[in-house]
């Protein structure tokens, strides 16, 4: 689970803040904690120790970084928490930069937050599990954007409906798209994911079967200003139920690909 923050500097004075943050939860892991005799830590660290910096070093601006509304010192491990039972809620990061100034390169820094679990197994072997998630933070004078588009699509068997969606709620990846961006005034980014063919197949290797689709290309996508994981829609792809029916059940392939084409219009504006 990786975020992208995009902080811009547009001349104001004062404090630049996000304006939104990144919520973190660790959902896989709660099992382990109806584990009486386990005990989950969660820490917070700071590869720039609580700096913005220059890809060379030469450069670096500090800020602060709370998790709940509470200050973290990124300039060590802080710990978020012990836990033995559940979480209730996710772990929310927001970021504040006092000073905030003009440059000419972008600025940078990774924060991440670990739980480790550690419990005593049957054996009375002490074993220890951990996840990781990622906050990648950028700080520019210019305009920034990230697109992140599916390296493949699932399509779970009997599916007659493909998600639309980045993701679904399974955790499949659909054919939608997720655009993280900090833009001037006047300035934007399109998304266009186009399918090769609209009528194609599923096909399993090796045999004559095949699975017959149906696509739907969509509309363009815009994004303008700040957003942070803005979803974008993708091509609908439905497949009829008798499809599935009287084939063999194996691993099948689409002879078809989408293509997302980026279009980034620059606004002109300055700080």
């Amino acid at each position: 689970q990786t975020h992208e923050m995009m902080l811009r500097y547009d001349g104001s004075t004062g404090p630049l803040e996000s304006k939104e943050d990144p919520v973190y939860t660790l959902t896989q892991f709660e099992q382990y904690l109806t584990n009486p005799d386990g005990q989950g830590t969660l820490t917070i660290t700071s590869e720039n120790g609580g700096t913005l910096k220059s890809s060379d070093g030469t450069i670096s601006l500090p800020y602060t970084l709370t998790y709940n509304g509470t200050a973290a010192d990124l300039t060590t491990v802080t710990e978020v928490g012990s836990y033995s039972a559940p979480m209730t809620s996710g772990v929310a990061l927001h970021v504040k930069i006092d000073n905030p100034q003009e440059y000419t390169v972008t600025l940078t820094d990774r924060v991440t937050l670990t739980f480790t679990y550690q419990y005593t197994d049957r054996l009375g072997i002490l074993r220890e599990v951990t996840d990781q998630k990622t906050l990648n933070i950028q700080y520019s004078t210019n305009d920034m954007y990230t697109v992140t588009i599916p390296a493949e699509v699932d399509i779970p068997w009997g599916t007659t409906a493909v998600s639309t969606a980045f993701e679904d709620a399974s955790g499949n990846n659909g054919t939608g798209y997720k655009v993280t961006c900090n833009l001037n005034a006047g300035s934007s980014v399109a998304v266009q994911p186009t399918l090769a063919t609209t009528s194609f197949a599923l096909i399993h290797d090796g045999t004559n079967e095949s699975i017959a689709c149906t696509g739907t290309d969509t509309a363009a996508g815009t994004f303008t200003g700040q957003v942070i994981e803005g979803k974008g829609t993708g091509p609908s792809i439905t497949i009829a139920a008798s499809e599935w029916q009287n084939i063999p059940v194996a691993a099948y392939r689409a002879d078809d690909q989408i293509t997302y084409t980026v279009t980034y219009t620059d606004g002109g504006a300055t700080p």
